[in-house]
């Protein structure tokens, strides 16, 4: 008995890398909260160096916070604001550390920003910008050596690279323990195969939204090939390829740095793309929504919930096999087939009107002749399915419903 558990011991021991920090239960930030501000600056006293500090930390979290929320190219459209302008956009600010001097202030800080005032600002600019709350993903580092891909086997240089390098960016990571209840519940042919049940299962117990599969292959030319996959509950993203310079440091962790870092801008790319909103454009786009389960209605109803760029949609008409919805879209329908299809969703043209589905999902209808394109017709209803309409006046049925916000 006693053998049977020093060797789990020993198991348990060896599975986790002894410098890997704790991973602690993330939860979703507010995007209008920058943290992590250095300050340093000079005065004749103390109390005017503390007040050139936080104006320095105020103008670097304004700048850090456009960048996480509009695309680059549409970052010349916001408008310089003077040092009043700019007080009226924050809600206050927290010291996360310092150190002062008769003349010299040093410090970190965090600024809350007011969502209502930022938000108007960037409408009145015309720039798209990101909305929405940016929830944790756990990061799986996967590298490629002679012997093969490795996760949880050890040497790991590119997970170790994660658990040395802090990751910043607007996405929040955590990173896995790496013991046996991991390794049980997600192998590395898994996590490159983007077994979504598998992932999710692992993300939930790190109480993160979702997961991110990030491989690293080193190339000749200190080079490497770097892949991100995201699983969310809407299913698996986009596979992301890029070659990546690698750094000469002499440490490993330091040579993988730039792939940690490019990872995670990625990560917030996608998450802006995932979340834009494009001001002054609402377009609206009816679809039909067909419906095998009940449980599939409420996975297509929770994705559109989580779609910025679909501030609110209405539930016209319900049966057992269909609801006619009416999508409101902050941009073009263009736009929103691209930030739906990576919540697991995409459109389709029929005879019908458009449709909107799962990917995977079978179509009820048959598709329209090449070059018919009915996306903003009103959908129709299958002879014998319609359901009638209601009477002037008449609420829509509790089960549609509208949904409003972002």
């Amino acid at each position: 008995m006693l053998g049977r558990l020093v060797l789990m011991v020993v198991l348990m021991l060896s599975a986790t890398p002894l410098s890997q920090p704790l991973a602690q239960a993330p939860a979703a930030v507010d995007p209008y909260t920058v943290r992590d501000i250095r300050v340093d600056a000079t005065a004749d006293n103390a109390e005017a160096a503390r007040g050139n500090a936080v104006a320095q930390g105020q103008r670097l979290a304004f700048d850090r916070l456009i960048e996480a929320l509009v695309p680059a190219g549409e970052r010349g459209q916001v408008p310089d604001v003077s040092d009043q302008e700019l007080a009226r956009l924050i809600l206050g600010y927290e010291v996360q550390e310092e150190r002062t001097s008769p003349t010299r202030y040093l410090g970190t800080l965090s600024f809350a920003f007011s969502k209502t005032q930022v938000t108007d600002l960037l409408r009145q600019s015309g720039a798209s910008f990101a909305a929405g709350t940016r929830s944790a993903l756990l990061i799986l580092p996967i590298f490629e050596t002679g012997g093969g891909r490795v996760l949880w086997e050890e040497p790991n240089p590119w997970r170790e690279a994660w658990y040395q390098i802090p990751a910043g960016g607007s996405v929040p990571t955590v990173l896995p323990f790496g013991d046996i209840a991991d390794i049980r519940d997600v192998s590395t042919g898994q996590a490159l195969s983007g077994d979504r049940d598998a992932l999710m299962k692992l993300a939930k117990r790190y109480d993160a939204d979702g997961a991110a599969v990030v491989s690293l292959s080193p190339r000749a030319g200190g080079e490497a090939q770097l892949t991100v996959r995201r699983i969310g509950p809407e299913g698996l993203g986009a596979m992301l390829v890029e070659t990546v310079q690698l750094g000469d440091s002499a440490t490993e962790a330091e040579r993988l740095k730039p792939a940690v870092e490019r990872t995670i801008a990625l990560l917030d790319e996608e998450w802006r793309q995932d979340n834009l909103v494009q001001p002054g454009v609402e377009t609206k786009v009816p679809v039909v929504v067909p419906i095998d389960s009940m449980a599939r209605w409420v996975e297509i109803r929770r994705a559109l919930d989580g779609a910025s760029i679909v501030p609110r949609y209405e539930v016209l008409q319900l049966t057992r096999s269909m609801a006619a919805v009416d999508l409101f879209v902050n941009g073009t329908v263009e736009s929103a087939e691209a930030a739906l299809a990576r919540r697991n969703l995409e459109f389709v043209s029929t005879y019908q009107g458009l449709v909107l589905k799962q990917f995977g999902q079978i179509m009820p209808f048959e598709r329209t002749q090449p070059g018919v394109s009915p996306a903003l017709t009103a959908p129709s209803w299958p002879s014998g399915d319609a359901p009638s309409a209601p009477a002037p006046g008449t609420p829509a049925p509790a089960t549609g419903g509208v949904r409003s916000g972002g």
